[in-house]
């Protein structure tokens, strides 16, 4: 009888290329396991040492990074399906810089890949596929880390918000398109005010920059 996540886990990228009957297989020579998470829970501890990377199953795991002065930046949303501590977990780093946090009840499956100088002798096939699909989603990972670098270096309020809902719809390839955030965490993912947010898109739709419908945007 197969698990009741290989359906789901067949069609994400990390196992894609792995039939959905040897998914058990492949977690198994991953020596993966599931765990579950309550609202608000620290998925990796602060300073652990990552050795398992994650794989979303349901819920939703936020990315932070908290400044000295308390104050939260929001780095990514992962979505189902989605790979994270990819690269804290192949450098055995410890977690120093970086809160990951579960919203709402989530579920996740973590995996271990061998990291560092280690050499783990395997005749599994399936985990050269699986670690061939976590390098692409990591190549795709420092893709968007350039992408917020570029974010951050935009010089005015406004112009950090136009970056993020041009690139929006770009990678949605919708216009108008939904913002995939509240407004507290759009403020927090290009590092500026909530108060400030919203008066600077009150503005930008009554200079008819932008058509702002509650989450709905379309960029004029």
């Amino acid at each position: 009888m197969l698990n009741i996540y290989n359906l789901f886990l067949s069609h994400t990228e990390i196992f894609k290329g792995i039939p959905v009957q040897d998914i058990d297989k492949a977690i198994a020579c991953l020596r993966g396991f599931y765990k579950s998470f309550d609202d608000g829970q620290e998925v990796y501890n602060f300073d652990d040492t990552v050795s398992y990377m994650g794989i979303l199953i349901s819920g939703e795991v936020n990315i932070e990074h908290v400044g000295i002065d308390g104050k939260v930046v929001l780095l990514k949303q992962v979505g189902k399906g989605e790979l994270f501590g990819a690269a804290l977990c192949y450098l055995r780093e410890p977690n120093r810089f970086l809160r990951m946090v579960s919203v709402g009840k989530t579920k996740v499956l973590f995996i271990r890949m061998p990291g560092g100088q280690q050499y783990e002798r395997c005749t599994c096939p399936y985990r050269v596929i699986v670690l061939e699909n976590i390098l692409k989603e990591m190549a795709l990972d420092a893709q968007q880390l350039n992408m917020k670098i570029q974010l951050l270096i935009q010089t005015s309020l406004r112009s950090k918000i136009l970056f993020y809902l041009n690139v929006t719809s770009r990678t949605l390839n919708k216009n108008p398109f939904v913002i995939p955030f509240t407004r507290e965490k759009l403020a927090q993912f290009i590092c500026a005010d909530r108060s400030a947010v919203s008066r600077e898109l009150g503005r930008m739709n009554k200079e008819k920059i932008i058509k702002l419908e509650g989450k709905k945007i379309t960029l004029l």
